[in-house]
């Protein structure tokens, strides 16, 4: 099974993967959380073979829409927030819990949590020394790790009193261990790079030079050669066309190479690079950036840990579903700040619905001192106008569009996109040709020299350019529309 972690903070995110038993697939890399950086990752993610399960780590909401992204697109996610793992000792997470009547006993002792974590630790091969680099890396201790897998164990716990213990059968296991065979059996791979010098005797290729030459050529050039420089070095002295790509020959299994090289190759360490080696190509200079040793796995030696995956992800589905039912099933009344010392009653709600939502302050939106201003259905009406020639409107156009449409398909707004210049609404499917004239009035609010990008939000709030071209951060971009259209469809 392949394992995305994520780490997420404002604005952007550190992701790396790796498969079972530490084979690192990609190094961290900072993604943007952008359109067009996120579904990049989801195509990455996409294309491995075999399982993947994402966890994201946060401490406040800023996961949530790109857990959003994920999901929707079909992809396993869950949320860790280190600070809660932490603080769940204190017992303040748990106060809650005081209905005799309902609460089930699910207690956990500290020492059960710690065999469970070394259980983890065994099964998935996970040696100490890895695990302490891990957590001193995400600022957790072992403790921290303990109350983590308390936790897992409370609500497994829960599982069990409310739907009996979770018992995976043979053959869905086998069938596990079948589809991802390639993760419990696999030759020997490395990352493999060259320099190749070839001679007048090369098959393939060839040179002027003579192959004692070539020979002292390689050499020579070996000499001034380190792993921070080899891509430079491949482009600058390669015979080959990979030098164009920093010498990279992509990932080869142990066997599938020319025997001198397969031999020199898979000697060497990570970051280790070969003194010159012969082939009937020439010489070759090689460098190892990754490497993953052969593996073999019985299935009745890693049976228990596909079980304990299996088992892992019934109760989180199964336990998902109970909480959508619960959900489902309840009566939920949101109330406005100002009717929480009240408590109206369900056919108060209509009319909170339609009535004016107080004027709050926004970060770069300003209040227009106008009423709120919805269709016949009640929606507010959220409008960006655009122009084809405006950069501003390039950069934040996809924001916008993506962030509206989510509350359209719920029903909930009535939005547009019009381009000042063909009149057309970007956000249908059909061409038009002109723009309702109360909305041209919303456009010349405070805009003397119709200024693109321009914004309304509900009649209420106005904003011309954008707030954040500076920092890059169409992430802040979307969490401040997100918020007033929030504060706007709750009234």
């Amino acid at each position: 099974m392949n394992a995305v972690g994520i780490d997420v903070s404002k604005g952007k995110s550190m992701v790396a993967i790796i498969r079972p038993y530490g084979e690192i697939v990609s190094e961290p890399q900072e993604v943007r959380h952008t359109s067009a950086q996120i579904d990049s990752l989801i195509r990455q993610i996409k294309s491995l073979e075999g399982d993947t399960r994402i966890v994201m780590e946060h401490t406040g909401r800023y996961h949530e829409p790109m857990a959003q992204w994920l999901s929707e697109a079909g992809l396993f996610v869950s949320a860790v927030n280190p600070k809660l793992i932490k603080d769940f000792g204190s017992g303040s997470l748990r106060k809650v819990k005081t209905d005799k009547a309902d609460a089930v006993k699910i207690g956990i002792t500290q020492d059960q949590a710690k065999k469970e974590k070394e259980r983890y630790l065994k099964l998935f091969r996970f040696p100490d020394e890895a695990f302490l680099k891990w957590l001193d890396s995400k600022s957790l201790t072992m403790e921290d790790a303990e109350l983590y897998f308390k936790n897992k164990l409370i609500l497994k716990r829960f599982y069990e009193k409310k739907f009996g213990a979770k018992k995976i059968p043979d053959e869905e296991a086998r069938e596990y261990y079948k589809v991802n065979n390639e993760y419990y059996n696999r030759p020997a791979k490395i990352a493999l790079s060259h320099i190749l010098i070839c001679h007048v005797e090369s098959q393939g290729c060839k040179s002027d030079l003579s192959k004692v030459k070539a020979k002292e050529l390689a050499e020579s050039i070996r000499k001034s050669i380190t792993p921070e420089n080899f891509a430079e070095k491949a482009k600058r002295y390669s015979f080959d066309s990979t030098g164009q790509i920093g010498g990279s020959l992509g990932v080869i299994t142990k066997g599938s190479a020319i025997p001198s090289l397969d031999k020199a190759a898979f000697s060497l360490k990570i970051g280790e690079i070969s003194d010159p080696v012969e082939s009937e190509h020439g010489y070759h200079i090689l460098y190892i950036t990754n490497k993953a040793e052969e593996l073999s796995i019985p299935f009745e030696e890693t049976r228990e840990s596909i079980e304990y995956t299996l088992e892992e992800e019934h109760i989180t589905l199964e336990l998902l579903k109970y909480a959508e039912q619960i959900k489902k099933n309840a009566k939920i009344i949101k109330y406005s700040e100002t009717d929480r010392k009240g408590s109206p009653d369900l056919k108060d709600q209509a009319n909170i619905k339609k009535s004016t939502p107080p004027v709050k302050q926004y970060s770069t939106f300003k209040a227009t001192g106008k009423d709120i201003l919805r269709n016949s259905k009640g929606q507010p009406v959220i409008i960006m106008f655009s122009h084809i020639r405006c950069s501003f409107c390039k950069w934040i156009e996809e924001t916008f569009d993506d962030t509206v449409m989510d509350y359209i398909k719920k029903g909930l707004i009535e939005a547009h996109h019009y381009d000042i210049q063909t009149k057309d609404d970007l956000l249908t499917p059909e061409t038009e040709t002109s723009i309702p004239e109360q909305y041209l009035k919303l456009f010349d609010h405070e805009n003397p020299n119709s200024s693109t990008p321009c914004f309304n939000f509900g009649g209420m709030y106005f904003r011309l350019g954008v707030g954040y071209f500076d920092q890059d951060d169409l992430y802040a971009e979307e969490m401040e529309m997100r918020q007033i259209i929030e504060d706007l469809i709750r009234y």
